[in-house]
């Protein structure tokens, strides 16, 4: 199981871009990976596992990221992961799930045909919330579970789908906020650097994409960009996210593609 771009406790508020869709694609697209965002994992014995407050899930698809419902996501949780036969299986449409003894649990998160587990702790006492990473355990609560995150890269802000301007006009803009995290807690001391790309198609995947230049446009490394207006047509942007943490280089993001409508006035 692949470590890499897990994610943080989120506090953004996100849209539901996916509902509806069958399982094993959004957006149209097939989902490369799965991506689980466990918003809680410890808890006292008697807690409840709460599947719509306790965790989100994203999906991957072409470096973009996406919600899935959690309505849509199977959970099964392994009391003990030492006898998976100990297994107990929550499906939709169960909100609940008590935690009744303590020790280390796995917790399964299926869409389509694809998967993701991460580990909880529950303590006989004193546990609370905790975020994700490296979590203690004594004797009698299990071993302890030790996770080492890759730093990632989240865009919580994309820019607009669609941007109508009159040509000559110097106030249209596409914005992205982004973060690095490394599952636990925001990386303030991580570098974000941004690269905006434009396309003749409604597509961010490699093959018929220009990288905009700082000399043709002075926003082109910027999480602002301003739209050129010089030319009255459609055309299409999206910008790259890259992020250095020390002397380690996440795997950049691509946001979704902004379309721009330029006008005559």
């Amino acid at each position: 199981m692949s470590n890499l771009y897990r994610f943080l406790i989120l506090i953004f508020a996100c849209t539901i871009a996916a509902c509806g869709l069958p399982a094993g694609t959004i957006g149209g697209s097939a989902i490369d990976e799965l991506l689980a965002v466990p918003h809680r994992v410890v808890y006292d014995v008697n807690d409840l596992f709460i599947r719509s407050e306790d965790l989100t899930v994203f999906a991957l698809s072409r470096g973009n990221l996406q919600l899935v419902p959690i309505q849509l996501v199977e959970i099964e949780i392994i009391d003990n992961p030492d006898w998976p036969s100990g297994n107990t299986h929550i499906v939709p449409p169960d909100e609940f799930f008590p935690f009744t003894e303590a020790g280390r649990k796995l917790v399964i998160i299926r869409y389509g045909a694809l998967s993701e587990t991460y580990s909880v702790e529950v303590r006989s006492g004193g546990g609370g919330n905790g975020g994700n990473g490296g979590n203690g355990g004594d004797d009698d609560d299990g071993p302890a579970i030790n996770i080492v995150w890759t730093p990632f890269i989240i865009i919580y802000t994309q820019p607009a789908l669609r941007l109508n301007i009159e040509a000559g006009d110097t106030d249209g803009t596409l914005s992205v906020e982004a973060s690095v995290s490394n599952n636990r807690i925001i990386l303030e001391d991580a570098e974000l650097s941004f690269q905006w790309f434009s396309n003749n198609r409604n597509s961010n995947s490699v093959g018929d994409i220009d990288e905009i230049s700082l000399t043709d446009n002075g926003t082109a490394q910027s999480p602002t960009f301003s739209v050129p207006t010089d030319i009255i047509g459609t055309f299409y942007y999206f910008v790259e996210v890259r992020a250095t943490v020390g002397e380690t280089e996440t795997r950049p993001v691509r946001s979704r593609v902004a379309r721009v409508n330029v006008t005559a006035p």
